[in-house]
């Protein structure tokens, strides 16, 4: 009996670090994809589903509240209902994300900023994609 009681404990405790170690899985390559497929889909003149990110950023919230302005603004792009406020709530989420992508510049991901509209853009790659105006695609430059 006493060696059951053992065994039980014993697994009880090595799910619960395995459950333990599963929720500290790291959440930045989803946040860097989910932003990818939202600049995309403002390039498209797609709705984007943001909730993904939102998810993604209450969990990285809970290790870095640093970056809880960002899910404000992602919670903020998915209450607005017309383009204007769609991108005003988007330059606010790529504001709050500026410092926590350019901490590792590895991912391939750059923070972009336009002068004429002076709002900032996350995006993959080097090529500038102005998500801001359809006319003004290849305004602006990595920072």
């Amino acid at each position: 009996m006493k060696q059951k009681i053992i065994i039980f404990f014993f697994f009880g405790f090595v799910l619960a670090g395995f459950l333990e170690a599963k929720s500290i899985l790291p959440t930045r390559p989803t946040i860097l994809s989910e932003l990818d497929r939202i600049h995309k889909s403002f390039l498209d003149g797609k709705e984007a589903n943001v909730d993904p990110l939102i998810a993604s950023l209450q969990q990285e919230t809970a290790r870095d509240s640093s970056i809880l302005p960002a899910l404000k603004a992602a919670e903020k792009l998915k209450g607005s209902t017309d383009e204007k406020t769609k991108l005003e709530a988007y330059a606010e989420l790529s504001e709050a994300l500026k410092e926590y992508i350019q901490k590792d510049e590895s991912t391939g991901f750059h923070v972009f900023y336009c002068p004429m509209v002076k709002k900032k853009w996350i995006a993959s790659g080097d090529k500038v994609q102005n998500p801001y105006d359809a006319s003004m695609k290849r305004c602006g430059k990595k920072i």
